[in-house]
């Protein structure tokens, strides 16, 4: 198990991940890390949807179909936790959030940190909104 110590995700994320534990420091949210992992892997899980329902949407192909309609319960639920743990062994396992924090935490902060994380955010709520709609044209009420 000691390649999960190495496996590290984007620098991109990682900042975010940074930027969002700042913003539950200040709010005093208790653990910020936590939070700060929960708010990043929902809005990865939402960037994930958008590309795999485009995907769809552009191979002309239901795949909102197979994952919603043709699923049961148990199979959305496992779906969700398999997701939710891939996010705890990049973000989480063995601490390494410290190590993000640490790489953000000595160089100068832009003026514009907090509009790249409302930026993200926004971005990444979209992300859903547009999932929707892309579920909407891939799906057999679009064909009528």
């Amino acid at each position: 198990m000691n390649w999960l110590k190495k496996l590290s995700p984007p620098k991109l994320y990682r900042y975010m991940f940074y930027r969002m534990y700042l913003m539950f420091v200040k709010l005093k949210n208790d653990p910020p890390e936590l939070s700060a992992c929960l708010l990043l892997s929902l809005t990865v899980f939402f960037q994930f949807h958008f590309l795999i329902l485009g995907i769809g949407v552009l191979a002309n192909y239901d795949i909102c179909g197979i994952i919603y309609d043709g699923s049961s319960f148990i199979q959305k639920a496992i779906y969700i936790l398999v997701f939710g743990i891939l996010c705890y062994f990049i973000f989480y396992y063995k601490s390494k959030w410290k190590k993000f924090i640490q790489e953000f935490e000595d160089k100068e902060q832009s003026r514009y940190a907090n509009f790249h994380l409302m930026a993200y955010l926004i971005v990444s709520f979209a992300c859903l909104y547009l999932s929707g709609y892309f579920a909407y044209l891939s799906g057999p009420q679009a064909s009528n």
